[in-house]
């Protein structure tokens, strides 16, 4: 499994197969470079390249996804949901980044440095289809990028599955 970092120029797309794991990320030549397993508890599970994630939505007034390694106690991040923006997460060391909710004339969400940058693009994430990944080249070799990628898909699985609950 290629990494991320060394597809980034590419478009990459969350799929779901029929497989044990509900969700996967390919390249542009179709070859798997992440995975995402979301459970009913809202419990997320992710494989990347010499990476890997769990996500665990935490709160009911205040919620947060915490992102942990596997096995560990210790989170290396924790997303702080803004119904009206989008999120802020936090990465150990204290570094912030921003997810930027769609504007009306663009069904986009952009994960944000603090300054405004843009790093990632989800474009048109439907649950059930396709959502097409862009990079930004200057994000290209950032060593958060494999984790705004997956953690992006997991929050827009999650708000999803509670869109379609609350119907």
């Amino acid at each position: 499994m290629r990494t991320i970092n060394s597809v980034a120029s590419e478009e990459l797309r969350w799929i779901k197969p029929a497989s044990e794991f509900p969700y996967e990320l390919h390249s542009a030549d179709d070859e798997i470079v992440g995975q995402l397993q979301v459970d009913l508890a809202w419990r997320g599970d992710s494989d990347t390249a010499g990476q890997r994630w769990t996500f665990r939505r935490e709160g009911f007034w205040r919620q947060r996804v915490t992102v942990r390694i596997p096995g560990s106690d210790f989170n290396i991040a924790v997303f702080y949901s803004s119904w009206k923006k989008g999120g802020t997460l936090e990465l150990d060391g204290g570094r912030k980044l921003r997810l930027c909710l769609p504007t009306l004339l663009k069904w986009q969400w952009t994960w944000r440095d603090f300054q405004g940058n843009p790093l990632v693009h989800l474009k048109e994430p439907l649950l059930g289809s396709d959502c097409r990944v862009t990079i930004e080249a200057d994000a290209a070799e950032s060593p958060d990028v494999p984790l705004l990628v997956v953690l992006g898909w997991y929050l827009l699985v999650v708000w999803a599955r509670e869109a379609e609950r609350t119907k």
